[in-house]
């Protein structure tokens, strides 16, 4: 029971950090859609989000699956 918490737990936060990461950098991009350099840094931004989704979720179905 608790190490099926934690688990959630883990995974909801991973969620919610992955999601307000998206929604920071997409206003950034928005904001400097003038600029290229900085539609680059907020591309990279969004790219690293989603690698890091993938990397931790990753880790945590490795985690629960033992």
């Amino acid at each position: 029971m608790t190490q099926s918490l934690i688990s959630l737990l883990i995974l909801g936060f991973i969620v919610i950090t992955h999601i307000l990461v998206w929604k920071w950098a997409a206003y950034i991009q928005e904001k400097y859609a003038d600029d290229a350099r900085k539609r680059r840094i907020a591309g990279g931004i969004l790219f690293m989000s989603v690698a890091a989704l993938f990397g931790l979720s990753a880790l945590f179905l490795i985690q629960s699956s033992f």
